[in-house]
């Protein structure tokens, strides 16, 4: 069976004309086909290589507190996108960080009983803290889909880049609902 449009192959809003429309349009109908098929396998491929090339790139980052007794290990690109937060806890700790998925992310050793934890307004973010020195190295951010990692906390020479971007925090509904990233949405 022909689709009557490429979305399947994800080209959206891309309409074939009817293959029944006569003979000098059946030509221009199998040309017109031909092509899309072959930029949507062409979207497709370099979609799965982007996926391969994505994976290949993952590093292991180490990280932890300033007194080393928090310390973890996540898996993630070497450049990353970072986001800096205004909500009152983020801004005061000036706290610029990137989210990896909760499987990427190993607390090592007994950094646990050197742990405490601190919420406030919806109680859905935690953030965790070192005991002793108090850094903030990772947290659970509100949107609970990940590890949100401190970018500074990150022991140096594997993150080869970090962009920086402002995350209304102050706004956390409305921010959240407006920002798309490649996981769908924001992660704070």
């Amino acid at each position: 069976m022909e689709p009557k449009n490429l979305e399947e192959f994800g080209c959206e809003n891309t309409v074939l004309a009817s293959p029944n429309c006569g003979h000098k349009w059946q030509r221009f109908y199998s040309r017109f086909y031909f092509c899309n098929l072959r930029s949507a396998l062409i979207l497709t491929i370099r979609r799965w290589l982007n996926r391969e090339k994505m994976a290949a790139e993952m590093v292991v980052h180490n990280g932890g507190c300033h007194c080393k007794r928090v310390r973890w290990r996540a898996q993630s690109p070497p450049n990353v996108v970072a986001w800096e937060c205004n909500c009152s806890d983020c801004c005061m700790r000036r706290n610029t960080h990137f989210v990896v998925p909760f499987e990427r992310f190993e607390l090592l050793g007994d950094s646990e009983k050197f742990l405490t934890t601190y919420s406030f307004g919806s109680q859905s973010a935690k953030h965790t803290f070192c005991k002793v020195c108090g850094i903030t190295s990772f947290y659970t951010p509100r949107s609970n889909k990940g590890i949100a990692i401190t970018y500074r906390c990150v022991d140096p020479g594997t993150l080869s880049h970090v962009e920086v971007k402002h995350f209304d925090g102050v706004n956390w509904e409305k921010s959240q609902n407006s920002k798309d990233g490649s996981n769908g949405k924001f992660d704070v």
